[in-house]
């Protein structure tokens, strides 16, 4: 079984954006393709939910009623709200999952126009143990 190389298009970008934008909302292809604002076609918005399933970054639902599949950010997704904590004192880094991170990257997106990559961000500051040691604050 040969693997295929993942490219990362526009087209890929966009429907990464698109989900990311609505962690908790479930979509069909068929809604996906319907959306103007994503401008993907038909053949790549299938390939694309098909290739983003495999690779965990989207969860497929399965179809209801013999009804379409939809697709959702998954839960366990690397591009779930996540980001290192940097600790400017001592250097140590410590991974942070929280829901307010995803609604920070929603708000920076929609109120400043500025879209976060879906790479890991680093929040810079003190950790509690530095915090709480004076001696390492100055």
């Amino acid at each position: 079984m040969s693997s295929r190389r993942k490219y990362n298009t526009r087209q890929r970008e966009s429907l990464i954006s698109f989900f990311k934008n609505h962690p908790d909302e479930v979509f069909s292809a068929r809604e996906l393709i319907a959306d103007n604002a994503l401008n993907v076609g038909e053949a790549t918005v299938y390939r694309l939910l098909a290739g983003l399933s495999r690779e965990g970054i989207l969860k497929k639902l399965p179809a209801d009623n013999g009804g379409a599949s939809r697709y959702r950010l998954s839960s366990s997704s690397p591009l779930k709200a996540f980001c290192l904590l940097k600790c400017v004192r001592c250097g140590e880094t410590v991974s942070a999952s929280c829901s307010v991170l995803g609604e920070l990257e929603r708000h920076i997106g929609d109120d400043h126009g500025f879209y976060m990559s879906p790479e890991k961000p680093i929040f810079y500051g003190v950790c509690g143990v530095c915090h709480e040691d004076k001696s390492r604050l100055k």
